[in-house]
């Protein structure tokens, strides 16, 4: 394959295992993109759908396409037989259940300027709903001294729960060989948080790093995702990733200390998506919620993970009511926020952790007439007890 010197190669590595519905929307959305220079590499992961043999029907298609067949070992292994194979100037990655838009790597490319790492946004499509993602991180180009923006809100603005560099690989497009180091590193027995394993030790080692504010990746939210799935190892699953980013973030002294207290955040964050048992020593409260009597009857607003993780935990307490189930987007027995006015409750728990999005939900509920005090958002005091803990819960045997 020709490598033009003003239109670099570009390596798309496709992670393959049991997508057959979505296998064609996600492969055309590449092999249509505005720009052509590409090699797709397919990594059948040991896939029991028809996943395999279109796989190989779209290597019939299109000579850009490569396949490869591997028993099945998981994102982190498939990832790294792809990398192996890339001969491209810059890699990247596409879950086979997303899609990009068609301009996407042109867009990347004419903004690359030789940098090591370009970023995007991405769009989160949730059946009904589509939110767009961003980076908190201002849109600009980033190199010797201002790498220390980046650095020091990496993974944790200080608002909670905000990411100043969204954490996944599949928005970025790495050089080759800044990827290819850094994938190779992770180990194949991380389950969950295989991106973060990968992306934050590579931005940490580029020279030059170009974050743009378009939303160009799609990214399907379903529930048999892995990250929509218990399996009753969370917590070993964690443990195994938190250990692996806390040492590959020990090797960077200047920024050590702080990349680790930013990396508690997002285990607290990822914890509070699945285990909210861990977190349920905080004196009378239903954790991150202060002052809620034991016996309260609860309504309950947000659709999103949390949420859900939330009403699986008080469903399953014995201490609390759920009375209501309420959101913006009602579906299901999810419910309109005006039945908030026809329900009986001692308290509306506000299951959203992006701060500023509470606060409006709070102003709005305020609005309709309930009082002030029967309103808990979530309570940062309550989030910084949460964040000691992590070190203890995810360090012990």
């Amino acid at each position: 394959m020709t490598k033009i010197l003003s239109k670099p190669l570009i390596s798309v590595i496709v992670p393959v295992y049991n997508a057959a519905p979505y296998l064609e929307k996600c492969i055309n959305s590449i092999r249509n993109q505005t720009y052509e220079n590409l090699e797709i590499i397919l990594v059948n992961d040991g896939s029991s759908d028809e996943s395999p043999s279109l796989c190989n029907a779209f290597q019939v298609q299109d000579a850009r396409i490569k396949v490869l067949h591997k028993e099945n070992g998981g994102a982190a292994s498939a990832r790294k037989e792809g990398i192996k194979l890339a001969t491209g100037d810059y890699t990247t990655y596409v879950d086979s259940d997303d899609w990009i838009e068609p301009d996407m790597y042109e867009r990347m490319v004419g903004n690359l300027q030789d940098a090591d790492v370009v970023i995007c946004g991405i769009e989160r499509d949730s059946g009904p709903n589509i939110n767009f993602e961003v980076n908190a991180i201002a849109p600009g180009v980033y190199q010797e001294e201002k790498l220390s923006e980046i650095y020091a809100k990496m993974i944790y603005t200080g608002h909670f729960y905000e990411r100043g560099i969204l954490p996944f690989v599949y928005n970025k497009l790495f050089r080759t060989e800044l990827l290819r180091r850094n994938q190779l590193k992770v180990p194949d027995k991380i389950r969950v948080g295989e991106d973060p394993a990968c992306c934050y030790p590579a931005l940490l080692e580029a020279k030059k790093i170009v974050i743009l504010r378009e939303c160009l990746y799609h990214y399907q939210m379903r529930d048999d995702s892995v990250m929509g799935i218990n399996d009753g190892k969370e917590i070993e699953h964690y443990k195994v990733f938190y250990s692996y980013l806390k040492s590959r973030f020990s090797e960077v002294e200047e920024w050590k200390e702080n990349l680790i207290l930013q990396m508690e955040y997002m285990m607290l964050f990822m914890l509070m998506l699945k285990n909210l048992e861990v977190f349920q020593n905080q004196g009378e409260s239903l954790f991150p919620y202060a002052d809620l009597e034991k016996g309260a009857r609860i309504a309950l607003y947000g659709a999103g993970r949390f949420g859900h993780e939330l009403v699986r935990y008080i469903r399953g307490a014995d201490d609390y009511t759920l009375m209501a189930w309420v959101d913006s987007n009602a579906r299901g027995e999810i419910q309109k926020i005006s039945t908030l006015q026809e329900k009986e409750f001692d308290y509306v728990l506000i299951a959203v952790l992006k701060s500023e999005i509470q606060k409006e939900i709070i102003d709005n509920i305020a609005g309709m007439g309930i009082p002030g005090n029967r309103i808990k958002g979530i309570d940062m005091e309550l989030i910084e007890k949460g964040r000691a803990l992590v070190e203890d819960i995810l360090s012990s045997k």
